[in-house]
């Protein structure tokens, strides 16, 4: 065994000859390469890479037995990205200097009026994201304006897989629009059963108004203490609390 000693550590690097191991700040090295923070400052601990350019990379490379490079962590100190590859160089993920996330592709895109956060695929073949739930549990995807209350949770997309139905929401509201598993599909709130059999069901709760309308840009009649001015077809209940059915056509 080899160690060497420091002000304030018996072992800042001890070499374990039996078992072919390097220890830093300790003598029991549990792998290869094993290091322990000496307590200052507060117990952390860092791994420093410097080059000696202001445009140098530092990496991580892994490689087998034969020297072959099979992956690697880069950090580009010129463009600021990190970049993890796998299967020899073939780049799998880089974290750009903006904080986007590009995996198995380069390629950044501006998405509606922000930026592309997340871009998944390369632009070729197929490409895809997984959500794995458990058997009785439900995976979905939150659009939030806010980290508290129903800010964080504004919108949602919701696989149910307990009932193998797929739900979209909006405003916070528990299920705007749900497929059902008997390719049934459901609107409103709450969260329509439909009787009907790969049909559509129009839940509207309590209200009054028009459950289905159908407008078109180009009409403009003047019957707008009915109806919108674009809106030519609507229909409704006749009774509030009765039913029945009313279907009012507008044109002047």
């Amino acid at each position: 065994d080899f160690r060497v000693e420091s002000n304030g550590n018996a072992n800042m690097l001890f070499v374990d000859g039996g078992e072919n191991r390097v220890g830093i700040g300790m003598n029991t090295p549990a792998d290869t390469l094993h290091v322990k923070s000496t307590g200052d400052p507060s117990g952390d601990i860092r791994l420093i890479l410097e080059t000696n350019a202001t445009d140098g990379n530092c990496a991580i490379d892994f490689r087998n037995s034969a020297s072959t490079f099979k992956g690697g962590i880069l950090y580009d100190t010129d463009d600021n990205n990190l970049i993890f590859s796998g299967n020899g160089s073939n780049e799998r993920m880089r974290i750009n200097a903006a904080g986007d996330v590009l995996i198995n592709g380069t390629q950044e895109y501006n998405t509606l009026n922000g930026r592309g956060n997340l871009v998944v695929g390369s632009g070729s073949g197929n490409e895809g994201i997984t959500i794995v739930s458990g058997t009785s549990n439900a995976g979905g995807l939150a659009f939030a304006d806010g980290t508290s209350g129903s800010a964080a949770y504004s919108g949602q997309i919701e696989y149910n897989h307990a009932l193998n139905h797929m739900l979209f929401s909006a405003d916070a509201e528990a299920a705007c629009l749900t497929v059902h598993d008997a390719q049934n599909v459901s609107m409103g709130l709450p969260e329509a059963s439909p009787d009907v059999s790969a049909g559509l069901c129009i839940q509207q709760g309590g209200n009054d108004g028009s459950v289905f309308t159908l407008k078109n840009s180009d009409v403009a009649h003047g019957i707008t203490g009915s109806a919108e001015t674009d809106t030519y077809l609507s229909m409704g209940k006749a009774s509030a609390t009765q039913g029945g059915l009313v279907l009012k056509s507008y044109a002047e």
